[in-house]
């Protein structure tokens, strides 16, 4: 899974913050928004991502 994903095993395993040997990048804005949103009990967790989709879903439509 860490080769088809481009990041380390550690990675995976939450034993480091560090994507090592990837191409996927991350910023200082996502990365704070991932710090946050672990702070987040899971029902918190589920309004955001359900925000978060609704957001995009939006986003799409008016691509169209």
């Amino acid at each position: 899974m860490a080769k088809i994903l481009d990041v380390s095993v550690d990675y995976l395993l939450d034993l480091t913050d560090d994507v090592i040997n990837s191409n996927f990048k991350i910023d200082e804005n996502e990365l704070s928004l991932i710090e946050n949103y672990r702070k987040l009990d899971s029902i918190n967790k589920l309004k955001v991502e359900s925000y978060l989709q609704a957001m995009v879903d939006f986003s799409e439509e008016k691509k169209k």
